[in-house]
């Protein structure tokens, strides 16, 4: 609880800095785009954590775990105030915005591995194929059981079967 207190002390400081600032001062810091982005997770977070379902509150859980990622990035603030420490502290976010791009094509690549390589292993029981005795194709039928087609869980269970096949972690299906 006072956690939460915290934070809306500092949503209150934040919405104040906005109001008294130019809006393109307020968007010409790093800082201040953190902390709005933190304030945005954190939000988002509260506000699936008292939707009653299981899938959002785990997105909840995701949500409150990143928001105190970013959090702890946007203590890096005090440091900017030592001599000895503020230049190192840009030179890690210049290295971190470098990283940044580098990592988004290995997502790429990672998700592109994970859904091609799971369609293929899991399409084998959804197509059936008919053939006469001389080898000829009579009939193919696709089958989808379930209701649904998509779900969560089918996202994560992708993603876990790619992340764990490039790193060496899968155990036999």
């Amino acid at each position: 609880m006072i956690l939460h207190i915290c934070l809306w002390s500092l949503i209150v400081e934040e919405l104040r800095q906005f109001i008294l600032m130019d809006i393109s001062d307020y968007f010409a810091t790093v800082w201040n785009w953190i902390d709005l982005t933190a304030i945005l997770v954190y939000l988002l977070g509260l506000a699936t954590r008292f939707i009653v379902r299981e899938g959002f509150f785990a997105m909840s859980k995701i949500l409150l775990c990143l928001d105190l990622i970013i959090w702890f990035l946007a203590t890096l603030r005090l440091f900017t105030a030592f001599e000895r420490l503020g230049p190192k502290l840009v030179m890690i976010l210049n290295t971190m915005r470098d990283l940044l791009f580098f990592l988004c094509f290995i997502v790429i690549f990672l998700f592109a591995f994970s859904i091609t390589s799971w369609s293929l292993i899991n399409s084998v029981s959804e197509v059936h194929w008919e053939y006469s005795d001389s080898g000829k194709l009579l009939n193919a039928t696709v089958t989808i059981t379930g209701n649904h087609t998509w779900s969560w869980k089918l996202l994560k269970d992708i993603t876990d079967y790619g992340v764990r096949k490039v790193f060496a972690q899968i155990d036999p299906i």
